[in-house]
C-alpha cells in the first residue's frame, strides 16, 4: 500500500511538473533526431547530432546517473544558437550497450568520444565535461590532445588525493540512494541546489528525473560509481594535465555542495591557459539554475 502512495503522489507530481514547465523543446528535438551509431572494443555507443555542420562543435559529456536527456532544455536550446552539439551515451545507458562482461573505465569512456568524432569526420571539436562528464573531458584530453579545440569543465575536478572531496551526507545522498523515491529526491535536491533554491526548482528537476532515470541501469550506476571512486584514489590526471596549453574555460559555483569551488582553483592552477568563472549563488546544478548565464560564459569563451 505504501509503494502504491509513492507511486500515485510521483504520478501527479509528474503531471503536474509537465504543465508548470512546459519547456521541452530540446527533448523532443532530439528525440526527433537520428540515431547514430559507433564502437568501441567492448561496447556499442549512441549518439546523436544537432545544429548545422559549419558552426563550431562541442562535445556533451554527461554527469553521473544521467542520459543525454538529461540536459537542461534552455541551457541547449541557447547553445544551438551557435553552435554544432553532440552528445553521446555512455556504455549501457539509452540504447548505448555493453558488448562485453567487462564493466569500463573511463579510458573507455574517452575511446568512445573519440570514436565518434572518427565516425563524423571531426579532427578536433570543443569537449565540454559537466561533473563527472570533466573526468572524461579531461581524460580525453590527455589520450587525445590533438582532438581538443577547447575544454570546457563545468562543476568538476581534476581527481586525485589533493581534491576537495564533499561532505559525508553528500557522498551518501549520491551513492546510497533510498528505496523511497519522494525521500530520495529530497536528499538529492538539498544537494544540487543551495537551500533557498530548491523549492523553485522541484518541477523541473522532477520532469528531468522523469525523461532520464530509464536510461540508468543498476551496472550503469554501479560502474559509473566505481570510476568516481577510482578518479581520487590516483594522481595520475592531475600530472598529466599539468602545465598543459589547452584552452579551457573553468566554471563553477560558490555553493557547490558535490564538488567545492576550491577545486576549480586547483584546475585553473594546472592549467595555464585556463579562464575560471565562479557564480555566486549557485549550486552544483548550475546548468540547470542560471543555463543562460552558463551559455552566455560558453559563447564569449569560444567567440
Amino acid at each position: 500500500m505504501k509503494r502504491l502512495m509513492v507511486s500515485i503522489f510521483l504520478i501527479i507530481f509528474i503531471l503536474i511538473s509537465k504543465s508548470a514547465y512546459a519547456n521541452q523543446e530540446f527533448y523532443d528535438l532530439l528525440n526527433s533526431t537520428y540515431t547514430r551509431y559507433t564502437n568501441t572494443e567492448s561496447s556499442m555507443i549512441v549518439y546523436k547530432v544537432l545544429g548545422e555542420k559549419n558552426k563550431k562543435t562541442i562535445v556533451m559529456l554527461e554527469p553521473f546517473s544521467s542520459s543525454m536527456n538529461s540536459w537542461d532544455d534552455s541551457f541547449i536550446m541557447d547553445l544551438l544558437k551557435d553552435f554544432r552539439l553532440i552528445f553521446i551515451d555512455y556504455p549501457g545507458i539509452g540504447q548505448s550497450k555493453f558488448l562485453s562482461n567487462k564493466d569500463p573505465d573511463i579510458s573507455e569512456l574517452a575511446k568512445a568520444v573519440k570514436n565518434v568524432l572518427k565516425n563524423e569526420k571531426i579532427k578536433s571539436a570543443n569537449i565540454l565535461g559537466y561533473s563527472m562528464g570533466g573526468f572524461v573531458a579531461q581524460q580525453f584530453a590527455n589520450m587525445y590532445p590533438d582532438m581538443v579545440d577547447s575544454l570546457i569543465l563545468i562543476s568538476t575536478d581534476a581527481g586525485g588525493t589533493s581534491a576537495i572531496k564533499p561532505q559525508d551526507y553528500v557522498v551518501d545522498a549520491l551513492f546510497n540512494p533510498l528505496p523511497d523515491l519522494e525521500k530520495q529526491g529530497e536528499r538529492i535536491m538539498k544537494v544540487l541546489f543551495p537551500t533557498n533554491e530548491i523549492d523553485n526548482y522541484k518541477i523541473k528537476m522532477a520532469l528531468i528525473y522523469q525523461r532520464s532515470s530509464p536510461d540508468i541501469t543498476s551496472r550503469v550506476f554501479n560502474y559509473e560509481k566505481q570510476i568516481i571512486f577510482s578518479w581520487y584514489l590516483s594522481n595520475t590526471n592531475q600530472e598529466e594535465l599539468k602545465g598543459k596549453d589547452f584552452k579551457t574555460l573553468i566554471l563553477s559555483s560558490d555553493q557547490d555542495l558535490v564538488v567545492p569551488p576550491e577545486n576549480a582553483v586547483i584546475l585553473h592552477k594546472l592549467l595555464p591557459n585556463s579562464k575560471l568563472i565562479i557564480f555566486k549563488g549557485a549550486g552544483h546544478a548550475l546548468i540547470y539554475q542560471i543555463p543562460s548565464e552558463v551559455a552566455s560564459a560558453i559563447r564569449k569563451f569560444l567567440e
